[in-house]
């Protein structure tokens, strides 16, 4: 699911946040439950303060965890948070992939796996691809990743 972060803060206040997003998310996730179905739920944005109201919503998973300086909310803040109540989908910045080796890739994602290891966690870009030609060094770092989480 997706659109959250259209009426999120800083755009609007956390309050209209609550109003406006959570009672009909949460509607829409129990529906979609109803059919034995799973929901990601998906967000860009300042998160760290919204992690209550999207338990709330109670969606299995919540994508993504952006740390700063793109997000406000590390993985480990998340966990404190979330605990093993949905799980976590993130925290590969995008620019990330354009702009690591792969071996630093595969490291960073060696470093997750370690780190969480138990925890309910997906490790995922926080976005894209969104270039219409990814250069190679985008592409190189995406099957550094899957490298990085199965060997």
């Amino acid at each position: 699911m997706v659109g959250s972060e259209l009426a999120a803060p800083p755009l609007v206040s956390h309050d209209t946040f609550r109003r406006w997003v959570v009672p009909y998310a949460k509607e829409l996730i129990q529906l979609v439950h109803s059919y034995d179905k799973k929901v990601i739920q998906h967000f860009h944005g300042q998160i760290y303060d919204l992690l209550p109201d999207f338990l709330d919503m109670s969606p299995d998973a919540l994508h993504t965890i952006e740390a700063p300086p793109i997000g406000n909310c590390t993985l480990e803040q998340a966990f404190d948070i979330v605990g093993d109540r949905m799980t976590l989908v993130g925290n590969i910045q995008y620019d990330d992939f354009r702009s690591f080796t792969p071996e630093k890739m595969k490291q960073t994602v060696r470093s997750m796996r370690r780190r969480f290891a138990g925890k309910r966690l997906i490790i995922s870009p926080t976005a894209g691809p969104f270039d219409p030609e990814p250069p190679p060094r985008l592409n190189e770092n995406y099957h550094a990743l899957l490298d990085g989480a199965f060997d």
